[in-house]
Parts: C-alpha cells; structure tokens; sequence
C-alpha cells in the first residue's frame, strides 16, 4: 500500500509524510464520525481499506481479449490530468 500511496502522490505533484495509523484507532474515529449526518469515514470502510488487496487479472482477460489493463502510474496520470471546460 505504500507504493501506492507515494505513486498517487508523486503524479499529483505533492510532497507529503505518510504517517501509519493503527486500524483500531482509525476505526475509533469511524464509530464516532459515523454519528454525523454525512460520515466521513465508517468502522467498514476501515475494514475494507485494511483488508487484503488481492486481484486476478485471468477471468477479466478471458473475458475480453483485447482489453489492455494499464500501471497504475500510467493511469492515475490520465484519471487525474485536468480535462473539460474550465481546466487549465
């Protein structure tokens, strides 16, 4: 998950310190932030974002040959490049 985060960072542009958060301690913070009328955060998505992170390509390729799936680097800087009216 660590690359992840600094490939997501690096393609922004941005600097930053990753500090590690226990989960139980995040999920604190969910059980109380879900009180709020639109929650930022929830114990399940602390479950979810904590769990394990495992993907088969196999059945998608099967699926559809000619499917090309793109490095995350590659498709993070198309998700996030400024697009549409109004973007510089």
């Amino acid at each position: 998950m660590n690359d992840v985060i600094h490939t997501l960072l690096d393609v922004m542009g941005l600097r930053r310190k990753v500090v590690h958060v226990p989960p139980w301690m995040l999920k604190a913070v969910g059980y109380v932030a879900q009180l709020l009328p639109t929650p930022p955060l929830s114990p399940a998505a602390v479950d979810f974002l904590t769990g394990e992170a495992v993907a088969t390509t196999g059945a998608l390729h099967t699926a559809f040959p000619e499917l090309r799936l793109r490095p995350l680097r590659e498709a993070l800087t198309t998700y996030l490049a400024p697009r549409g009216k109004g973007a510089s």
